[in-house]
């Protein structure tokens, strides 16, 4: 556009001395947004004086906008610019308006919904102006650069109102300006009452003179919801050469302190650099005992402000807020601080009082695993320098024993006391701390028949600096309590001094082992058939029990000791025992035992082929789950823990098959411990021998194995062994992430020397499955799921269990369970087989394999239900994968690098999570190997078994040697589209005996491809289809040939085209192929005769058997049919005459004759086809006279409209020739008379 039409549409929207411009009177573009989106619709310019200068249109006049009535305005202008914004004489239209306000005008004036905001504590002593522009501007005339739409200047705001208290910090040059932007935050100025700005106005900022701080004022919203307009001081702080921080605060009418904030990304700065910013060290202020770090990181930034007068009386304080890499020891050996941040205010940093720099720190110190100390400190500088105190606290309860071992205190006898109110008080540089807590759970000594309760107990340690000595002590009030007593029998003063141990010692007379077992527990049996046992010289220790935890409902207890010798059928055997109080009743546990007792029950006698038997002793406890202190010493073979009753143990040695069975598993011989629960009768007893654990190394898929807690039970009653232990397995998943399953084991081992031991997942419940599978002799019926195995989502093996096996030949490794596999209304059901064992004595697993569960054998699965369940794809990307199904389907997670091969079906399976089955893929059947990758989908792949062969043989597509049929594929992984093809069938295709390597993707269930022709007529691609059994193919080429036509071409009787006619032809043309079941070869195309583009009627050479035989079938056909391929010259007479008038039809004798007759041309036609066809305009005249039997006039005027002449030519010319007819009329006349 050009300045004039921008002043004709300017003229157009002017009445009476009115502009009213719609925003569409330039059309779509900026100043239509403009005038839209500001305006609401209409610029409306009263007494309007309009100037052009140049390509710039200046309008003065006065407006009503933004809450301002009837306001002069000068300099609208009206110009054009071009697509970067800058003047021009041909462009688009640009538009700006330079709006003065009133010194009263305020922001609700123009914007009504920000009335009652803060904004309304605005004013201004001079009238701000809006400058409204539909491109951005440069700086000109006054005027800054200006961005799009609208921009507020106010060069100066009140001091007064919500700037009262604070206006000496925004003060630039003696005065506050406010400018920036004013964008659309919500609706449009259509409707003002909805309207709501977004504001980004900033004054020009305020140096402080120092420590890199500028202030300034800003107004801004927040979009929220809901919006919210915002009035702030900004500081702006600049540390070295660091990104500016900036620090806000909202100001509110009245407000008289600010605490100017911001958000920040740690950042670190050089520690001298920053003291050079304060104004003074930083190091120097907590002294030289707490190092803050050549670097800190810089977390935090607080400018306080009070109203005042000046900067300096405004700015009270600067704080800041440092963290440390650094960690401080507060008391060497005892208490390390670390995670520290160190906070520092600066005083007065701008004048107003004394410049003054003080420190805090807080960090954590850790006292014991899981209980931090929170600690505060605090600074104070005097003559002898910087002293530290820090107050360190938890609410947390603190285990006496835990924090004594903490200080270096080994108490082992302790009572596991809680301790809470702990706190210390450390100070640095002197390395002095005390420490003081009171004791919160109770603290009983119970002995059964007594007990001593401590009360109102506390803590108090000091550790000097100067000796470096930790002491202390523990005080309490003591109660001694009689059985089942209320009233205590005495009351004392109790204290533990710290580090001295708490012990009781005495003394006990002979006793009889079976009366003091009663006195404990009476229902506890000890057979007759055992041997009698008498106590004598024995000593009692009373200490408190360790590994309480934390109080327990009974009080804390206290341990009776016994140790001594005890009379065995008169042998002098070595005893220990201790009584203690548990749940609720006191227990009793002993062990008798000698390096050289052998005794062992008769109802063992038939394992002595398998076990021989080194020492023995005997153990009785009235609980399950006691056992004696290690400290005195005790038997190196006694069980740990005991079961209620008496418990033989001995020492002993595998020999015979038992030891032949386990060593290849489990591994050989060596010293065992046997332990049983004697009961009575013995025969009823039952024993077990715990086994070393056992780890070794894996090959093929295993990482490791590792055998724990592995116990082989005797049975005298069944005279059987069983086993029973926990299992961990560890291999290398699909994902490469090393796992370990946690499994139980259980089975049996036959006399004969042969073990079946199963395992299932323990799932939390490792106990209870060892013993539910120990002495199994089949597989569990049900067992716990395993989900997600070797890392692939979507899987989970129900009732998954494994099988170890020894016979006498082979160690095999076996699996079990069921894989539900989801496919639409089916529920199919794989079983679970592994291709696994033991090489020597190393365990290899090389695949699980699943197969199609007996019932489910005919049942088949859909491939899109497969990627659904066990990968992530997006099955909205791979619709057409529902339209494929499996059947003699099964699946195998590889773990053996190179693969593995399945031994009952002989098929090999590539490493990975695979798949394979008979598939049918669009049309054809193949079978089908799958590699499944969980993160991404399916790549599958297979042959069709025979070629695919059509038309008898004109059409064969199959594999690159030609004996097999062509590859099908699926592949998901690739990185899909909705377009993206992922279906293929690839191979060599012979077509004509033409070969080409083809890849088909599927279309409307069946499919396309495309191949080029090479070394042929074509130099376009074929496109193909194949559905249903039937082919189609689609190309276009040219061919040139030779022809001579054998036939000529009637019209009636009439001979338009004679036969023989000798030509040359460029055919091109489009052929379409089809084979349903039989073949077609259809062709359309044209050619040029002479000037002519002639088109044959379609036309099949469905013969044809090859395309080296095209050219001499189109040779063929073109002389053999002229009729069909000049079909259009006999259909129209024109295309006929330009045909010989270019000489290309010879041997036409009277083509006038033809016209008439053939053609039936009228005589209005003739003269136009004669001409066409090469006669002279005397030749013309006779024809039309003589064929047509036209007047002379009729041909004069013919010459006239077809040859152009004058009238007087044509006359001549007619005349001439009317003259020669005439005498030739005569002299036949003559002649006949």
């Amino acid at each position: 556009m050009r300045i004039d039409e921008v002043e004709r549409i300017l003229a157009q929207h002017t009445k009476q001395n009115k502009l009213t411009l719609p925003s569409t009177a330039f059309g779509a573009g900026d100043v239509a947004d403009l005038v839209r989106r500001w305006l609401g619709g209409n610029l409306v310019v009263s007494g309007v004086s309009t100037k052009k200068s140049g390509d710039l249109i200046k309008v003065d006049g006065t407006v009503s906008m933004f809450g301002a009535t009837d306001r002069a305005v000068k300099g609208i202008e009206f110009g054009l610019v071009d697509s970067s914004g800058n003047p021009t004489s041909d462009g688009t239209p640009a538009v700006y308006i330079p709006l003065s306000l009133p010194r009263e005008w305020t922001f609700a004036a123009a914007f009504p919904a920000t009335k009652n905001s803060v904004l309304d504590g605005l004013g201004f002593v001079s009238g701000p102006t809006l400058h409204l522009t539909s491109v951005a501007r440069k700086p000109g005339n006054g005027v800054p650069a200006l961005g799009k739409g609208v921009t507020f200047d106010a060069p100066k705001v009140k001091r007064t109102g919500l700037l009262h208290n604070f206006v000496a910090l925004l003060e630039s040059g003696g005065q506050v300006t406010l400018s920036g932007q004013i964008e659309i935050g919500s609706g449009d100025m259509s409707r003002p009452s909805a309207f709501q700005p977004k504001l980004t106005l900033r004054s020009t900022a305020a140096d402080a003179g120092s420590m890199g701080t500028k202030f300034q004022l800003e107004v801004v919203t927040d979009l929220g919801p809901p919006i919210k307009h915002r009035v702030r001081v900004a500081a702006v702080v600049t540390i070295g050469s660091s990104d500016p921080i900036l620090l806000t605060a909202d100001l509110d009418t009245g407000a008289k302190i600010l605490e100017l904030t911001g958000t920040f990304t740690p950042r670190t700065h050089q520690t001298a650099a920053l003291s050079t910013w304060a104004g003074g060290s930083l190091s120097g202020t907590v002294g030289k005992g707490f190092t803050l770090g050549n670097a800190v990181s810089l977390q935090r930034l607080v400018i306080h402000l009070n109203a005042g007068k000046t900067l300096a009386e405004i700015v009270s304080d600067v704080r800041l807020e440092l963290g440390l890499s650094t960690t401080w020891e507060v008391v060497k050996d005892y208490f390390t601080a670390g995670d520290i941040t160190a906070g520092f205010t600066i005083a007065n940093p701008f004048g107003g009082g004394p410049r003054e720099i003080t420190a805090t720190a807080r960090g954590k110190v850790v006292l014991l695993d899981g209980i931090v100390l929170l600690a505060d400190a605090v600074f104070f500088r005097d003559a002898g320098g910087v002293t530290a105190t820090f107050g360190m606290s938890t609410a947390s309860p603190v285990n006496l024993v835990s924090l004594m071992r903490k200080l270096g205190l080994s108490l082992t006898d302790a009572p596991e006391l809680t301790m809470s109110n702990l706190e210390i008080t450390a100070v640095a540089p002197a390395g002095e701390f005390t420490l003081t807590a009171s004791v919160s759970s109770t603290w009983q000594l119970s002995l059964g028949v007594a007990s001593v309760k401590l009360t109102q107990a506390s803590v108090v340690l000091d550790y000097s600096g100067k000796s470096k000595k930790l002491t202390g002590e523990i005080s309490a009030e003591a109660e001694l309590l009689p059985p089942q007593g209320k009233s205590p029998l005495a009351r004392f003063n109790a204290h533990w001094e710290i580090p001295k141990k708490f012990t009781l010692e005495g003394r006990l007379p002979t006793a009889d082992l079976t009366a003091l077992i009663k006195t404990f527990d009476k229902t506890l049996v000890y057979s007759d058939e055992l041997p009698k046992v008498k106590l004598t010289e024995v000593v009692v220790r009373l200490a408190i029990a360790g590994n309480q935890g934390l109080n327990t409902r009974s009080g804390t207890e206290c341990v009776l000791g016994v140790t001594g010798t005890v009379d065995v059928n008169n042998n002098q055997v070595s005893f220990l025992a201790l009584a203690r109080k548990h749940d609720g009743s006191t227990e009793f546990i002993g062990a008798i035992w000698t390096q050289g007792w052998t005794w062992y029950p008769d109802v063992l006698s038939w394992i002595k082929d398998c076990i021989a038997v080194k020492a023995s002793g005997l153990a009785l406890s009235t609980r399950d789950g006691g056992s004696l202190p290690a400290d005195p010493k005790r038997p190196p073979n006694l069980p740990v823990p005991l079961a209620r009753g008496v418990t033989f143990f001995t020492t002993v040695e595998l020999k015979g098959v038992l030891a032949g069975a386990l060593k290849p598993v489990f591994g050989g011989p060596a010293e065992l411990q046997l332990t049983g629960l004697i009961a009575k009768p013995l025969s009823n007893s039952e024993l077990s021998i715990a086994l070393a654990n056992r780890s070794k190394n894996g090959a093929s898929g295993i990482e490791g194995v590792q055998f724990t807690g592995i116990q082989l039970r005797i049975v005298p009653k069944r005279a059987q062994f069983d086993l029973r232990a926990a299992f961990d397995l560890t291999f290398w998943d699909l994902n490469k992430k090393k796992v370990t399953l946690k499994l139980a084991l259980g089975g049996m081992v036959s006399l004969n020397g042969e073990l079946a031991v199963y395992f299932v997942l323990a799932a939390g419940q490792g106990e209870q499955w060892q013993k539910k599978l120990q002495g199994s002799s089949t597989p569990p019926a049900t067992s716990p799921t395993w989900q997600e195995p070797f890392g692939l989502k979507g899987l989970e093996i129900k009732n998954f269990f494994g099988v170890i096996t020894v016979g006498s030949m082979s160690v095999s490794l076996g699996a079990g369970g069921a894989l539900v596999v989801r496919s639409g209304k089916n529920s199919v059901q794989l079983d679970l087989a592994a291709v696994g064992g033991f090489k020597g004595e190393v365990p290899y697993l090389d695949a699980f394999v699943l197969v199609l569960a007996k019932g489910h054998e005919q049942k088949e699965i859909v491939l899109g239900d497969l990627i659904r369940q066990f990968t992530d794809q997006n099955s909205q990307l791979v619709k057409l994968t529902d339209q494929i199904t499996f059947r003699k389907f099964s699946l195998a997670v590889v773990l053996a690098p190179n693969g593995c091969t399945d031994p009952r079906t002989q098929k090999h399976w590539p490493f990975g999570f695979r798949a394979a089955g008979d598939v049918t893929l669009f049309g054809y059947r193949l079978v089908f190997d799958v590699r499944i990758v969980p993160e991404q989908g399916i790549d599958a792949s297979g042959s069709v078994d025979k070629p695919i062969v059509l038309g008898d043989g004109v059409f064969q597509l199959s594999d690159s040697t030609g004996k097999k049929g062509p590859e099908g594929a699926v592949n998901t992984t690739v990185s899909l589209g909705p377009s993206t093809p992922y279906v293929f069938l690839s191979g060599k295709l012979d077509l004509l005996g033409m070969s080409a390597m083809i890849r088909a993707t599927v279309k409307d269930g069946g499919w396309e491809f495309t191949w080029r022709a090479a070394a042929f007529i074509f130099t376009n691609s074929v496109s193909c289809a194949l559905r249903d059994g039937k082919f189609t193919a689609a190309v276009g080429g040219s061919l040139s040939f030779q022809v001579k036509t054998t036939k000529p071409v009637k019209i009636g009787e009439v001979v338009i085209i004679p036969s023989g006619l000798n030509f040359s032809a460029t055919f091109a043309m489009a052929i379409a192929i089809a084979i349903d079941p039989k073949f077609s070869f259809a062709v359309r195309g044209w050619f040029r005769f002479g000037s002519q583009k002639l088109t044959p009627e379609q036309f099949n050479l469905d013969s044809l058997r090859n395309w080296t035989e095209l050219k001499a079938s189109l040779q063929e056909y073109f002389a053999s049919y002229p009729d069909k391929i000049f079909h259009e010259l006999v259909s129209c007479a024109e295309k006929w005459a330009k045909a010989v008038g270019e000489g290309l039809l010879k041997g036409i004798n009277d083509v006038a004759r033809v016209l008439k007759d053939a053609f039936n041309v009228a005589a209005s036609e003739a003269g136009k086809l004669l001409k066409l066809a090469g006669y002279t305009a005397e030749k013309a005249v006779e024809a039309l006279h003589v064929v047509w039997n036209m007047t002379k006039d009729q041909v004069i005027k013919v010459l006239q409209e077809v040859w152009k002449f004058s009238e007087g030519k044509a006359k001549e010319i007619v005349d001439k020739v009317w003259q020669f007819l005439k005498s030739c009329s005569l002299e036949r006349a003559a002649k006949m008379l």
